[in-house]
């Protein structure tokens, strides 16, 4: 049993945005939301347990979890290319 995490990858500064439902399965595209105006900045780890692997979202200052997220597959529901960048991720 494998308990230590370790850290493959921090990013510092990640934007976070309100995205609208997708309403088709043309898959997301950034230039349907405002990719100007973040809604929030976080730091982003991506994190190895054992065979599990995920994504953490933590606030930058307090490095408080904001948001965690498996990663079964890539790509995959955990984390989609939007169809019109290369920059920006589901």
């Amino acid at each position: 049993m494998d308990t230590y995490e370790s850290v493959l990858l921090v990013k510092p500064e990640v934007y976070v945005f309100n995205i609208p439902p997708r309403y088709s399965n043309r898959g997301y595209r950034a230039a349907d939301w405002n990719s100007t105006e973040p809604n929030w900045t976080r730091r982003m780890k991506l994190i190895s347990k054992g065979n599990e692997l995920s994504i953490k979202l933590e606030d930058e200052n307090s490095r408080e979890l904001f948001a965690k997220s498996p990663i079964d597959a890539y790509p995959g529901r955990a984390i989609e290319l939007v169809t019109d960048s290369s920059r920006y991720f589901v």
